[in-house]
């Protein structure tokens, strides 16, 4: 899963995805869970989006203790600056307004993210 911040700039983007690295791993997260990189091939940013290894669940949730762990490291940076929270999965973009970050609802995206997909029935 892939987590941004809805900001006017990529440089303050950057700050941002930055500032929440540093946040995950100071909770425990594994330095191969967790990922700066541009938002784009064609953008020069150092890095305006958060890849984090939610498919290893298992070993990076434990890591950290919980996806409460995760949306709190999110909510906090989101709160602190007043800005909203784009997250991509595979499904597609869902993205969090500056007015309604909440913690239940960054946990709840996760908390879907993290769920082992099943193969579709026919």
């Amino acid at each position: 899963m892939e987590l941004s911040f809805a900001c006017d700039n990529s440089a303050d983007a950057t700050v941002l995805a930055q500032e929440l690295e540093w946040a995950l791993r100071e909770q425990g997260i594994p330095l191969d869970a967790v990922l700066l990189k541009p938002a784009s091939a064609e953008n020069m940013d150092i890095g305006s989006v958060v890849w984090v290894a939610l498919e290893r669940t298992g070993q990076v949730l434990e890591a950290a203790g919980t996806i409460m762990t995760i949306a709190k490291c999110v909510y906090a940076v989101a709160n602190k600056y007043g800005v909203g929270v784009i997250f991509t999965k595979p499904e597609g973009k869902v993205e969090v307004p500056a007015a309604t970050v909440a913690m239940n609802v960054i946990e709840q995206i996760l908390s879907e993210s993290s769920r082992p997909r099943t193969a579709a029935q026919s």
